[in-house]
């Protein structure tokens, strides 16, 4: 997933570049395994395959109702809280899983696909301490109940008239009587249902995980298999690729018959039925095997349900062994590289650079992208530049890599893929103009070769790029065989900005009189962005207009030296077995806010990034990508193109994407700075903070996130919800080893560095 300076020493001015040959790698605390080396890239790669038994504790189940499932697993709806690396706490009893509960009041969300006219909550519960249960919904209440300590009862609690409306609900149960003072556990609870009444006396047998998973043999043939008692659903969402498929065997457990169903559901389109099929139990039943195109739903967020009909008393409906996979049975997979130069400018505007903006004054860049793919969906997994940066080198998550807020350094137990490159025998290198990636952040390790170029120096801005131009010709001459990783991290548009003053004054506006100077024009901002009154936040039009001028002029410097790097390795014949890769950090933004704040809000103007790939053998050139892809899929794919293994939950290969292969069921993207999110399925953001209600918006038509369609689009509410809660419990199991978050201690220099660049005042 994707995330969020305080200075710890005194501040001194005075910096020159900073080199540091042969770094040595060691840092404290024993740090993960580094993943081996691979033998080189086969030409495709096994496609994956995705067990919806797996996927289970993801899904929704409904059996008269909505069941929220507490025993034993992490459950996604609780108030929109933060995701945890384990679930927590649970206990047996008798055979069933319980979580133990220590908070008084317990938040519950749940959305309605259609209204509902009346409801009722059913609550399976142990007390311990609490002597009450109260329920609410919407914050009106259905109902208290007395408990008896010690004794696990499933208590009914149902409203005169409690009519839901379609959309998001929230249920609360709150606990009472336990002592304020304890620390022990008020009670155990088992699970949730909501939904219409049931009738007197009627018994409720709840469809729990243990419940509906079981092996089940028919006819000889064993399946690991979703058993449901009609009527039921298990409801799995989704955005199908073009090329998935649904294959799973259905059959009736016991004697009797029964009726299946595999639909489809959305927002936008009636539900749409893919197979309705009769079986049969008893002696003669068996599997009947089922394979079902998704194409019709590809790029929609739709549930999947796997409907138990109708059936004989006593009997299930069985699904068994539910896989989604690919149509084809490989995926193409991107070229060996024995060089690999990546290019990260700090601050761009994508929409003034070549191919999305104008290409006179960056031909460099315009000639890069004839031989490039060209990503137009990429996007940053952050909004703070140095936790995009280290997701780039990591192939990790902020949450994972630790920089998650301005002043975080990566962690230390975190093996990078410099070092994974390094111990499969290649070289390495990092030359960065960004004090953001200067040696107190960490993003040092595991380069053999290590210079930072300080905006407070005498230096041009293009310095890196040369340092990388001569460590790659020194490195050719040696006439080795060995991998190289060249990471060149510039200013981009990002001030203090490399022009005297005679070129700023060439510079439109013509007679510019603003605040704007090259050299000041970091700290200039940072000084308005501290300004106390929000009104004084801001700068004019003039302003605005000379800001992007420089921003522009910088860059034009920045292409030349590109082109003479570019130059270089084709006169040296490296350029046929080199991927480059071009891209950024963050985002300029478009305004009204003052631009390179260290901390910016998650809008789509500072994550979305340009993204230029040029494969080996200009392998995909001129080739437009409009799948969705982020900064992990970077060190994804450089790792792969070195044949090495590639670090977990990067997210794929951006050459199969450049290839039109999209994720098998849509990967969210989640995007975060410190507590706030922004997470995108297809054309759907849904933003917020942890712990309080997001926003959903459609970014196609509402980039601005304007209009909340939360309540208005239950299917993609919970998709996207479902997803990032998902995505976030991931990266806390992986995060876990790694140790806490750790705050950088400052340099002088890199003080220094900082309080020019902005950042600090």
């Amino acid at each position: 997933m994707r995330r969020r300076i305080t200075a710890l020493v005194g501040l001194g001015l005075a910096i020159v570049s900073c080199s540091r040959d042969e770094a040595p790698a060691a840092r404290g605390g024993e740090k993960t395994a580094a993943p081996p080396a691979a033998a080189a890239p086969s030409k495709a790669l096994a496609a994956e395959r995705i067990d919806l038994l797996k996927e289970l504790p993801r899904c929704e189940v409904e059996h008269r109702g909505r069941l929220l499932d507490f025993g034993g697993t992490q459950l996604p709806a609780r108030g929109f809280a933060s995701a945890l690396a384990e679930a927590p706490p649970s206990i047996d009893r008798g055979g069933d899983r319980f979580e133990r509960l220590f908070s008084r009041e317990t938040l519950l969300d749940f959305w309605l696909d259609e209204p509902m006219d009346s409801v009722s909550v059913t609550v399976r519960v142990h007390p311990l301490l609490a002597k009450w249960l109260y329920v609410t919904v919407d914050d009106k209440r259905l109902g208290a109940q007395k408990l008896a300590t010690g004794e696990t009862r499933s208590l009914n609690f149902t409203a005169a008239a409690a009519a839901l409306p379609r959309g998001r609900h929230r249920l609360t149960l709150r606990f009472s009587g336990a002592p304020r003072a304890s620390k022990e556990p008020i009670a155990d609870l088992d699970w949730v249902r909501v939904g219409p009444p049931l009738k007197s006396g009627e018994s409720y047998a709840a469809p729990t995980l243990a419940d509906v998973v079981s092996d089940v043999v028919l006819d000889g043939v064993p399946k690991r298999s979703i058993v449901l008692r009609p009527p039921s659903v298990v409801r799995c969402f989704m955005r199908p690729s073009p090329d998935a498929k649904l294959r799973l065997g259905l059959g009736f457990w016991g004697s009797g018959r029964g009726t299946a169903e595999v639909a489809l559901v959305s927002d936008e389109k009636t539900p749409r039925v893919l197979s309705t099929r009769k079986v049969s139990g008893g002696d003669g039943g068996s599997f009947v095997p089922l394979s079902l195109d998704l194409s019709p739903a590809a790029g929609e967020v739709v549930g999947l349900e796997l409907r138990a009909v109708e059936g004989t008393r006593g009997g299930r409906i069985v699904f068994g062994d539910p896989i989604i996979s690919r149509a084809s049975a490989e995926l193409p997979q991107v070229p060996p590289a024995r060089t690999v130069v990546m290019v990260v400018l700090s601050s761009v505007d994508r929409g003034r650079i070549p191919p999305w903006g104008p290409t006179a004054s960056m031909p460099a860049l315009a000639e890069l992208a004839k031989h490039s793919a060209v990503f137009s969906a990429h996007r940053a997994p952050s909004s703070v530049p140095g936790a995009s940066f280290a997701s780039l080198v990591s192939g990790v998550t902020p949450a994972v890599h630790g920089i998650e807020r301005p002043g975080d350094k990566l962690r230390a137990k975190l093996s990078t893929l410099a070092e994974t490159l390094k111990e499969a025998g290649g070289r390495t290198a990092l030359f960065t103009g960004v004090p953001t990636g200067f040696e107190p952040f960490g993003l040092n390790v595991g380069f053999d070769v290590f210079e930072t170029f300080s905006p407070v120096a005498d230096v041009p801005a293009t310095e890196p790029l040369s340092r990388a131009q001569s460590f790659l010709e020194r490195e050719l001459a040696a006439g080795g065989t060995a991998p190289q990783l060249v990471v060149v991290q510039l200013r981009g548009g990002h001030p203090p900005w490399d022009l005297t003053r005679e070129e700023a004054a060439l510079l439109k506006p013509a007679e510019y009189n603003g605040i704007l100077d090259p050299r000041r024009g970091g700290i200039i901002l940072g000084a308005l962005r501290d300004k106390a009154k929000k009104a004084a936040r801001k700068i004019g039009e003039d302003d605005w207009i000379r800001l992007r001028a420089l921003h522009d002029a910088a860059l034009a410097k920045q292409d030349a030296a590109l082109a003479k790097l570019v130059a270089m390795l084709k006169a040296k014949g490296a350029w046929d077995d080199t991927l480059l890769v071009v891209t950024s950090d963050v985002g300029l933004g478009s305004g009204p806010e003052i631009p390179f704040e260290p901390l910016a809000p998650l809008t789509e103007d500072r994550l979305l990034l340009p993204l230029l790939v040029r494969f080996p053998s200009d392998a995909l050139a001129g080739k437009e990508v409009t799948l969705p892809t982020t900064s992990a899929q970077v060190a994804f794919t450089v790792a792969r193109a070195f044949g090495l293994e590639a670090p977990p939950g990067a997210g794929g290969d951006l050459f199969a994407r450049a290839s039109g292969v999209a994720a098998l069921t849509g990967d969210v993207d989640v995007a975060s700075a410190d507590r706030d999110y922004s997470a995108r399925l297809g054309a759907w953001l849904l933003r917020g903070a942890v712990g309080k209600t997001p926003r959903l918006c459609a970014s196609d038509i509402d980039p601005a996130c304007i209009n909340d369609a939360l309540d208005q689009r239950p299917s993609a509410a919970r998709a996207l919800w479902l997803a990032t809660f998902d995505a976030v419990a991931a990266d806390a199991r992986r995060a876990a080893p790694l140790g806490p978050r750790v705050r950088a201690e400052l340099n002088p220099e890199t003080l220094a560095a900082l309080t020019v660049w902005g950042d600090l005042r």
